[in-house]
């Protein structure tokens, strides 16, 4: 199965995960979205969409990686614009965020890709 994001002409998704039902995950960096596909390639979801700072309303960074955690919530980690990571419920809720720029605790400079181990801690 081949399939690609709905546009690409201002830059190319940066990040890639799967959710526990094996759906995609799609960070959309340049269009500040994450796409969520099914295994035919069909979207299912879409988070953000909007640039700018206010995750709760739908608006995102530079999305650099998604990836979900074994009860089914997203993380989206934003580059350069916010540094932080946003986890959002199955449902769509947004639960937390944390991050900022810097080189302390909970800061972050330039994430690049986020990974899970088997007890649900985040890298």
């Amino acid at each position: 199965i081949q399939w690609q994001t709905p546009t690409h002409q201002f830059g190319r998704p940066s990040g890639l995960g799967i959710d526990r039902e094996g759906n995609l995950l799609v960070a959309d960096s340049h269009y500040h979205r994450v796409l969520v596909y099914d295994r035919q390639g069909n979207i299912l979801r879409t988070y953000g969409g909007d640039e700018g700072t206010a995750p709760l309303v739908g608006r995102f960074g530079y999305i650099a990686d998604v990836e979900s955690d074994s009860k089914g919530n997203l993380y989206i980690a934003e580059s350069q614009n916010a540094e932080r990571i946003t986890k959002i419920s199955p449902e769509g809720e947004i639960l937390a965020e944390w991050g900022s720029l810097g080189a302390q605790p909970s800061q972050f400079q330039r994430i690049r890709s986020m990974l899970f181990d088997s007890t649900d801690r985040l890298y």
